[in-house]
């Protein structure tokens, strides 16, 4: 019976020692990278931000709150079209033509309106 407290015991101390040095260790790498505590709160801070604006992302659309009307920017580089809202400036979608756009943000955007602006991009979705 002693040999099972003492070994329990012996695991509890061990566990403890280890968990000490891992923290120890931990703190001697951060050092040497140079990277002190405000930064790792400030890290939490952006992945926690990042974390709440993922809604626009399509595997997350179904929690995201139905808009009728978004405003977006079109931009034209080569053989591309690239769509970015204007309130955010997040990226919509892509496509080789103004169809395979529409088409692509559709895809996310299910019920809503968008517009382009005659000054953001409004003669890139014209055919033809």
């Amino acid at each position: 019976m002693e040999l099972i407290i003492v070994s329990v015991i012996a695991f509890w101390l061990g566990a403890r020692f280890r968990a000490v040095f891992d923290r120890l260790l931990f703190r001697e790498i951060l050092k040497d990278l140079g990277i002190t505590n405000q930064q790792l709160r400030q890290l939490a801070e952006d992945k926690q931000a990042l974390l709440e604006t993922i809604d626009d992302a399509p595997e997350h659309a179904a929690r995201m709150q139905p808009r009728d009307h978004i405003e977006i920017r079109v931009e034209k580089v080569q053989d591309q079209l690239y769509a970015y809202r204007i309130d955010n400036g997040r990226f919509l979608g892509q496509g080789t033509s103004p169809d395979d756009l529409i088409a692509r943000i559709a895809e996310t955007y299910k019920n809503t309106k968008f517009t382009v602006p005659k000054d953001q991009g409004a003669e890139f979705m014209k055919n033809g």
